[in-house]
């Protein structure tokens, strides 16, 4: 049996719109982790919510089912579009991975472990 880690992953998905290569930068990552089995959460800390991006972020977060696990988060606030903010708080708060930056680096993801095994 493995062990389902909950793994925090900010980056830019939508803080620049339409641009495909920054937005699979992150998304890799995030769809990468959850189809290991790990209970991913993403939070892309924006400047202000504008429409535009709010719009392009929900468009991408539903294509890939992330709509419970995701969210622009205001900075220097508690605003956000997507999840609120008291559960990407929970979330955070017992996370195993966090991810504050971005793209991790390989060797930085535990991987899961088989109990049963030496």
């Amino acid at each position: 049996m493995t062990s389902r880690l909950r793994v925090v992953f900010s980056g830019m998905l939508a803080g620049d719109p339409h641009q495909g290569g920054a937005t699979w930068a992150v998304l890799q990552y995030v769809l990468g982790l959850r189809r290991l089995g790990h209970d991913v959460w993403l939070i892309e800390p924006v400047p202000a919510l504008r429409a535009d991006v709010v719009a392009y972020f929900r468009s991408v977060v539903a294509q890939f089912g992330l709509e419970e696990r995701a969210a622009l988060l205001e900075t220097g606030t508690r605003a956000t579009a997507g999840v609120p903010y008291h559960e990407l708080a929970a979330a955070a708060r017992g996370a195993d991975q966090n991810f504050p930056d971005g793209c991790p680096h390989p060797s930085t993801i535990r991987r899961p472990t088989t109990s049963g095994s030496s």
